[in-house]
């Protein structure tokens, strides 16, 4: 199905892509490429995926895809589920302690943990955050406060260098684009 705004990530020989919207429906599907057969192999199951989204944090673990967040033209989403492919199964993220619902966030993988910084939820992309959290399997959500001086902040990116993460640009509460970030340790 043709679509724009979804989660998609590389395993080393597929790709794995995960919701979106075409403009008048929101999915809850995705669908699995094969780089070796150059093909479409399959549907990915929907049995305890995450709900229908647009633009949600996809990042891949070295073992499953993990989705997160995103909008689906009106609520926001602060759930999400990891997909392991061998076993063609989604398991649910736990999301007490998660950061409140957003879309426009900017996130990554550690090669141990999902981080996921700043972002905007509300009517239109109304309020935009300056917080986020860590996740990982073991333990849950970590929620992480606001850090002067990162401001609030979406549709910024960042980047892992092993050890830091640098977040950089995006647009500030009133859409102005920003030339400032940050860099954490993680």
């Amino acid at each position: 199905i043709p679509r724009f705004s979804y989660g998609g990530v590389w395993t080393g020989g597929e790709l794995l892509v995960w919701g979106g919207t075409d403009t008048f429906d929101w999915f809850d599907h995705g669908h699995r490429y094969d780089h070796a057969k150059a093909a479409w192999t399959g549907a990915i199951p929907t049995n305890g995926a995450p709900t229908t989204r647009e633009r949600p944090s996809a990042v891949w673990t070295g073992s499953e895809m993990l989705i997160w967040g995103g909008w689906a033209g009106g609520p926001y989403r602060r759930d999400g589920a990891l997909y392991t492919p061998a076993s063609d199964t989604w398991t649910a993220m736990a999301d007490a302690g998660s950061p409140a619902a957003r879309s426009g966030h900017a996130s990554l993988w550690t090669g141990t943990e999902f981080f996921v910084w700043g972002g905007c939820g509300g009517d239109l992309c109304a309020t935009v955050y300056d917080d986020g959290g860590r996740f990982n399997a073991a333990g849950g959500w970590n929620p992480l406060t606001p850090k002067s001086p990162t401001g609030a902040r979406h549709e910024h990116s960042v980047v892992w260098t092993g050890s830091d993460a640098i977040l950089w640009g995006g647009l500030d509460p009133a859409g102005a684009p920003l030339g400032t970030g940050f860099r954490a340790k993680l």
